[in-house]
């Protein structure tokens, strides 16, 4: 007689419609932003991929004062709200 082995059973997930598909329903027209995933503190990494510049000159921005920083212990935290008041000073 031969061993047959078993067949791990795992879990399926299900996957949820991505957004504007038919099976997802409408957002309401006065609905905030649609992804508000955005943390309040964005981290240093965050920030230099929204600005689109190197971690060298977002670590560099920080410690001359150039962008608003908030300290968290030892980490560096950058505002989300002051990060766009000070990209967009006109508004």
């Amino acid at each position: 007689m031969t061993h047959t082995p078993r067949r791990r059973m795992c879990k399926t997930r299900t996957r949820q419609a991505p957004p504007g598909s038919p099976d997802t329903p409408p957002l309401p027209k006065n609905s905030p932003d649609p992804e508000p995933t955005t943390p309040l503190l964005l981290t240093v990494p965050q920030t230099a991929k929204l600005l689109q510049l190197g971690l060298n000159r977002v670590y560099e921005m920080c410690r001359t004062g150039e962008l608003p920083t908030v300290n968290v212990g030892k980490q560096v935290r950058i505002p989300r709200q002051a990060l766009e008041r000070w990209a967009n000073p006109t508004q």
